[in-house]
């Protein structure tokens, strides 16, 4: 995914903060002015484009840990392939967990109204709990990782933990972090011929 490296920070922003606030914004005003649209097809072009946003942040991330991997020895480290299957089950836990409260979920009336199934069975909501927890927690990991060799590519050593805890709180902090950080992985990476230094 090199066209994600080589993007602007502003273009990545625009793509992953911009498009579902357009789209919420759009959805909104046209349901607010009275159009005939019906609230799905209204509910469903929201979700697209949080889809896209969500989408494009999960392959920036993997695509920053697959060009950082190759910068760097990677052999005395965790195998960034154990990384991006982290990732992956973070993102498919993540979008399961979108189209579940998309539908409803356990907020929509027709499950509400089910008193029965409320009560008797709380495994629902425990069950939606532990993949949610499950996607946080690799998705946290991930964004340490990217941290991590982030730091040690442009040190050319592998940095204690102190060293790049402010490197994760950007990542953690997405896609504000991404204006900071996207240009410092572009500038490692020109630097080791990884990517066209005219990004």
């Amino acid at each position: 995914m090199d066209l994600l490296i080589k993007m602007k920070h502003y273009v990545i922003f625009l793509i992953i903060a911009g498009i579902p606030f357009i789209t919420s914004l759009g959805t909104n005003i046209t349901y607010l002015s009275g159009a005939s649209l019906p609230p799905q097809t209204l509910s469903n072009i929201n979700l697209a484009g949080l889809l896209i946003g969500v989408i494009t942040f999960y392959l920036w991330i993997w695509s920053v840990i697959l060009h950082l991997s190759k910068a760097m020895d990677t052999k005395k480290i965790t195998a960034s392939s154990t990384f991006s299957l982290a990732l992956l089950v973070s993102f498919v836990f993540g979008i399961l967990a979108l189209f579940y409260f998309h539908t409803g979920g356990i907020m929509s009336k027709d499950f509400i109204d089910q008193k029965d199934i409320v009560e008797e069975s709380p495994s629902l909501t425990i069950i939606l709990a532990i993949i949610l927890f499950i996607s946080l927690s690799l998705l946290l990991i991930s964004l340490n990782h990217l941290a991590y060799l982030l730091v040690m590519a442009e040190r050319n050593r592998e940095p204690h933990k102190t060293e790049y805890f402010s490197e994760f709180i950007m990542a953690l902090v997405f896609p504000i972090g991404l204006w900071f950080l996207q240009p410092r992985i572009q500038k490692v990476l020109a630097s080791k011929g990884l990517v066209n230094k005219k990004y």
